[in-house]
Parts: structure tokens; sequence; C-alpha cells
């Protein structure tokens, strides 16, 4: 009878490690996923601040010489110079 018990204990202890290994197994996927969408997060949060950073110090100063061009424009008249544009007013599904 020590036999059998001694048995029976080890086919019922059998599956409880399979299930472990298997438990294990899906934590680590599961850790692998979390760990590469915050590294392609932190990556693309790194790569678009440093981009809109350079647009940013390209645009700032183009951006206060024409300030001061129009505001010495309106001091001396009301009157604003354009560019040239093109208008075509026959296309019926431009908005106006």
């Amino acid at each position: 009878m020590p036999e059998e018990t001694a048995v029976e204990e080890q086919e019922a202890t059998k599956p409880l490690r399979r299930r472990g290994a298997a438990i294990g197994k899906m934590l680590m996927v599961v850790a692998l996923a979390l760990a590469s969408s915050a590294g392609g997060g932190v990556i693309s949060f790194l790569l678009i601040s440093k981009t809109l950073g350079t647009q940013a110090k390209a645009a700032e100063k183009p951006e206060k010489a024409e300030q001061e061009k129009m505001a010495e424009l309106l001091e001396k008249s009301a009157v604003i110079p354009l560019e040239p544009f093109v208008v075509n007013l026959a296309d019926p599904d431009a908005a106006r």
C-alpha cells in the first residue's frame, strides 16, 4: 500500500508542475509584450519631441522677423501688401 500512495502522490503533482511551467511561460510572454510596448513608446516620444523641438526653433526665427515687419507696416499705414495668389472661382466644391 505505501507504494500505491507514493505513485498516486507523484501523479497528482505532475499536472501542478506542468501548470506552473505554463503560467511561467505566459507571464514571460506578457512581460516581454509590456517591455516591447514601453520601449516603443519611449523611443517614439523621444523622436517626436526631438523633431518638434527642431521645428519650433526653425519656425521661431522667421516668425519674429515677420512680426516686426508687419508691425512696421501697420505703423506706417493701414494697408498690408499681399503676395500674388490664384483663385479658381469655377470650382463648385471649393470653400470661399
